[in-house]
């Protein structure tokens, strides 16, 4: 029986698609909401207690749940062999050759981490969420392209040890 040695080329040559996670983005909508609705609400003079114990809070958690899940579906990013396919703060997506990263940042917004991604021959930053189903995958895949020592592998290295 032959034993695999821990010097081996991984190759990949697939194109994977990610989406962001449910949970933590909800948590962050969700409470940002409820509190901007409650305050509006107590502002404007209601004191029904049902409405402000009941009605609000479930209603601003089912708009919270729809407008996630479709987040979800529409901000699909996508790690291949040439590069990293995501999205800049304006929505559109751009690809970024690996090579052609220079510098990675982490940045939170409401609580949710990102890597804000420089790259030469784009003139805004890309933002890779931090909060994706199947992390270890994108994980695996990122090293699978690029070596141990690029920016994006070790800060997702980094991110990974944090959590």
């Amino acid at each position: 029986m032959a034993l695999i040695d821990e010097d081996y080329l991984r190759i990949s040559l697939r194109k994977e698609a990610f989406q962001i996670s449910f949970e933590e983005p909800f948590r962050a909508v969700f409470a940002l909401a409820l509190m901007g609705a409650l305050a509006w609400f107590v502002w404007q003079g209601t004191t029904n207690y049902v409405i402000l114990g009941l009605v609000i809070p479930v209603t601003t958690g089912i708009l919270s749940a729809v407008s996630i899940e479709i987040l979800r579906r529409r901000y699909l990013f996508f790690v291949s062999p040439e590069g990293l396919a995501c999205y800049n703060f304006w929505g559109f997506i751009r690809t970024i050759p690996w090579n052609s990263m220079r510098t990675i940042r982490r940045f939170n917004l409401f609580g949710l981490s990102y890597l804000r991604i420089t790259a030469d021959g784009l003139s805004s930053d890309i933002w890779l969420p931090l909060f994706v189903d199947r992390y270890s995958l994108l994980q695996d895949l990122v090293e699978a392209h690029v070596d141990e020592h690029h920016p994006l592998a070790e800060h997702l290295k980094l991110t990974s040890a944090a959590t």
